[in-house]
């Protein structure tokens, strides 16, 4: 009797830890914008954003990305068509992705940190980001510091999905 509830009480334990270790997204971040110029029809409109990294002096020893991060920040509701799992997700966010003027950019590890090889060892070190703005005319407007508050890191428990809010870019 007592190795019956034994086994049962392991296979729960077994369960629980089991489901509870696998995440969809290991590895990746995600850095959320919302465009005031996209929510006012009468303003001149950035017709893309572009997150590009600064300050980095070392990226040539960068493991896995050895140049600076540029990427362009995608509509917030294209999320669906290229990542089925976030609409498994959705609830815990703390903005909707679904409202118009939102954009997002995912990064690996390897593009939030540069891991420099030391030994079997890395040394992280942080990225700086910026976000330019283009407007209609292809000129650039005013670069926006990112401050790393808003990385939000979507596998670990340095972040609840509830804390993730957007970088507000004014007219």
């Amino acid at each position: 009797m007592l190795a019956k509830i034994s086994l049962v009480l392991l296979s729960i334990i077994f369960t629980i830890t089991s489901n509870a270790q696998h995440c969809p997204f290991d590895g990746l971040s995600i850095i959320l914008i919302q465009s005031e110029a996209a929510l006012n029809k009468n303003s001149i409109k950035a017709t893309e954003y572009i997150l590009l990294e600064i300050d980095n002096k070392k990226v040539s020893e960068c493991a896995y990305s050895k140049k600076l991060v540029d990427k362009t920040f995608k509509p917030a509701d294209s999320i669906y068509k290229e990542n089925n799992w976030i609409s498994k997700y959705e609830e815990k966010l703390g903005v909707s992705l679904k409202d118009a003027g939102n954009y997002y950019v995912l990064l690996n590890m390897a593009q939030v940190n540069c891991m420099i090889k030391k030994g079997n060892d890395f040394i992280y070190r942080e990225r700086k980001f910026v976000i330019i703005p283009i407007d209609k005319k292809n000129k650039k407007q005013k670069q926006i510091t990112i401050e790393p508050s808003f990385i939000y890191s979507l596998c670990t428990s340095k972040n609840d999905w509830q804390d993730i809010k957007p970088v507000i870019l004014k007219n």
